[in-house]
């Protein structure tokens, strides 16, 4: 295999931000050497709070840490829509990024709002056989803020700038 782990086709790669959105200075940048998007999506790995060896929180950055808290909300998402497969999943992720109607090299799809993805599957809930790549025509479908919520299931805090979430890790 050549090139970077993070080009591999088929996964969802993530981008580091810091507690503003903006980009984390370690993280990478795409595109990818054959011209697709990455990072497809983005969370807090820049002064992130992480857990300790001695069981206690404590502070720190990588990517390293955005990642397990998009891997673990997405399967919490999961969860909520266990017949969809794992492309649907990623591809409502993408679709509810902070900046999915322009995504870009630095952040891709940007920081996403788990509960637009929920909702957006929910709305799309038949099955769909094949993989499909988000698209604009599909991004047109944006469901309004509404009132539904998955209780106890996703830590959110609302960015009252952008009208999106963060994701917050569960400690």
């Amino acid at each position: 295999m050549t090139g970077d782990i993070a080009d591999a086709k088929d996964i969802l790669t993530v981008g580091a931000v810091d507690p503003n959105r903006n980009r984390a200075p370690f993280s990478s940048m795409g595109p990818t050497a054959d011209g697709r998007m990455k990072p497809d999506v983005c969370a807090q790995g820049f002064i992130a709070t992480v857990g300790g060896q001695n069981g206690k929180t404590s502070i720190a950055s990588g990517t390293s840490f955005a990642s397990p808290i998009m891997a673990g909300m997405m399967a919490c998402l999961w969860q909520t829509a266990p017949h969809k497969s794992n492309f649907e999943i990623m591809d409502a992720v993408r679709l509810s990024g902070s900046q999915a109607d322009n995504p870009d090299s630095l952040l891709g799809y940007g920081i996403p709002d788990f509960m637009w993805a929920y909702n957006w599957l929910r709305k799309n809930w038949p099955e769909t056989k094949k993989k499909r790549k988000p698209d604009a025509s599909v991004r047109t479908h944006r469901l309004s803020g509404g009132s539904q919520s998955v209780t106890g299931l996703f830590s959110a805090v609302m960015d009252k700038e952008r009208h999106h979430r963060l994701p917050l890790p569960a400690f």
